[in-house]
């Protein structure tokens, strides 16, 4: 190990990241080996140290698993955590919400995250704008939130509307995901805060 990062040859592991940022390691297990991705969260085990995996497939989470490692695995999300130490605990509320079925992934993903860093989440899946009643209906738990994260495809109101019930303005995330084979964030003048 040298400056607090361990060369695994192929990766190099950020073993002081807790400690600098007070948030555990995130690997993106997309485009890595099975074995390359074992090894990593063996690393960090080994280490002491939490980490939380996006973009895991079954088949990468199912090899982790009997490689020994003790990980949740999520498979609508495709995130995979491997929890070391006390579990964080941050204040306040996330609202994770959905326009249909279709954003699950995404949201889903967003919940795990939260979650992992010590984040109270409360999930509101199907309340677009095609059916307003559904989104009304869940209004006042929404807007207890200290932050709702939205995601929704296509043209984005569910966030628009969102933001304009919880904040008086824009304030949402929303996705598409029939862009380019992937999920791209809608910019609106630049007052989209991130993509999903």
């Amino acid at each position: 190990m040298s400056d607090n990062y361990e060369d695994l040859g192929f990766a190099k592991l950020d073993l002081s990241r807790r400690s600098r940022t007070g948030l555990p390691e995130t690997v993106y297990c997309a485009g890595k080996t099975e074995e390359q991705l074992a090894s990593i969260l063996k690393a960090f085990k080994d280490k002491g140290c939490a980490v939380l995996g996006t973009r895991c497939s079954a088949a990468q989470a199912a090899f982790v698993k009997t490689s020994g490692l003790e990980v949740a695995y999520d498979e609508t999300s495709k995130v995979i955590t491997l929890p070391v130490g006390n579990k964080l605990k941050l204040n306040g509320l996330i609202a994770v919400c959905t326009g249909g079925t279709a954003d699950l992934r995404a949201a889903e993903e967003a919940a795990q995250v939260a979650e992992f860093f010590g984040a109270d989440v409360a999930r509101h899946f199907d309340v677009g704008i095609a059916g307003i009643h559904r989104l009304f209906a869940k209004l006042e738990d929404i807007r207890r939130a200290d932050v709702v994260i939205a995601v929704a495809g296509m043209e984005g109101a569910l966030a628009d509307f969102n933001g304009i019930q919880r904040f008086g303005r824009f304030g949402g995330y929303f996705q598409h995901s029939d862009l380019f084979g992937g999920y791209h964030s809608h910019n609106d003048a630049g007052r989209c805060f991130g993509t999903a």
